[in-house]
């Protein structure tokens, strides 16, 4: 049926599918345009959904007419009756956020290879909220061969490491080639990659991860610098990350010692701000650094440190290098009973 009518049929009480609701928005003759203003008021959403609970109404339910199976909408909608007190309205939305979610759960797990379906980048993102976590990183996401359109989210838990999410956003996808086509001769130079680069140019800092990423592997350094500090200076984890990574491997090849030591001095901040942000991975491999004495030999316990803190935070790696160190005694003081809680936690961690 026409989305339209759907619509109407919820209106008026009926039950109607998500994934009919889904489905019938992304074939609407008018998406391109649905689309803009479902994407420009969830934008607003996200910037007042902590802080402003009663702008959230009118927001809220322009979303729902826009697309009545929004998470955005719905849950935005949740917390502005929770806020003036009206529990039977808030529950109406509560239940539409654990259908939406169930008929997500029901086309994938989440995985890369079974990503989630989201109508929009903000949708991913509140989904997370939804589930009480905090989105830290953010990066667009296409296929070898360059047909699928999607988003990776790393959210943190009040505790726990950080999780990641992976969305199918091919009605974004759909929706601006459908513009583009309106308005060029044909759409041979459409593609994912060139929806990231608008994006990028428009400031969304997942999309300028991704270019920063994608120039990293093509080794145009100081090309994919520039795009992974803007990223990172909005708080995207992903860009810190890679942007450690990327600096560590000029340190690496540094001709002189000056070079290196620039280099490495990148390296810690931006694995600092990646922790700051609650990623045990960088504490893992800040901590090797330490440990290898790319910092000074005063700051290898600072190392043990990290990597205690890691594991504590379910890490792995972070446990079974501890082991190791607590079997050997270096750097430690040997103790075979810590060495055998930690072999054991990394193991429970990899099964």
């Amino acid at each position: 049926a026409p989305y339209s009518e759907l619509h109407d049929r919820v209106a008026n009480g009926e039950m109607v599918p998500v994934a009919d609701l889904r489905e019938s928005f992304r074939r609407d003759i008018t998406l391109p345009e649905r689309m803009e203003r479902l994407m420009e008021l969830e934008a607003q959403a996200l910037q007042l959904v902590e802080d402003e609970p009663l702008k959230l109404g009118s927001i809220g339910s322009a979303i729902l007419d826009t697309y009545q199976a929004s998470i955005t909408g719905h849950y935005v909608m949740s917390r502005f009756y929770e806020h003036v007190a009206t529990e039977e309205a808030a529950a109406t939305h509560l239940d539409w956020l654990a259908r939406i979610r169930e008929d997500m759960a029901s086309v994938g797990d989440g995985s890369r290879e079974r990503p989630y379906p989201s109508m929009t980048s903000v949708e991913a993102q509140m989904y997370a909220i939804s589930l009480g976590m905090s989105p830290v990183g953010a990066i667009y996401q296409t296929s070898e061969e360059g047909a699928q359109f999607g988003l990776m989210i790393q959210a943190r838990p009040e505790t726990g490491p950080i999780q990641s999410f992976h969305f199918d956003l091919g009605a974004v996808y759909d929706a601006m080639r459908q513009d583009f086509q309106a308005t060029a001769a044909d759409d041979d130079d459409f593609s994912p990659v060139s929806v990231i680069g608008y994006l990028a140019k428009r400031g969304d800092t997942a999309a300028q991860a991704a270019i920063g990423a994608f120039l990293a592997s093509q080794n145009r350094t100081k090309d994919a610098i520039d795009w992974l500090r803007a990223s990172s200076r909005a708080g995207n984890l992903v860009a810190s990350s890679v942007l450690a990574q990327l600096y560590w491997r000029k340190a690496s090849t540094a001709e002189s010692a000056e070079e290196k030591a620039e280099a490495l001095d990148e390296v810690l901040e931006n694995y600092l701000h990646a922790i700051a942000l609650g990623s045990t991975d960088a504490m893992y491999e800040l901590a090797v650094l330490y440990l290898n004495n790319h910092y000074g030999e005063e700051n290898r316990a600072s190392g043990v440190t990290l990597l205690t803190q890691a594991a504590s935070a379910e890490h792995s790696d972070a446990a079974m290098f501890l082991a190791h160190l607590y079997y050997t005694g270096d750097l430690v003081e040997r103790d075979l009973d810590k060495a055998r809680s930690y072999y054991v936690q990394a193991a429970e961690l990899e099964n």
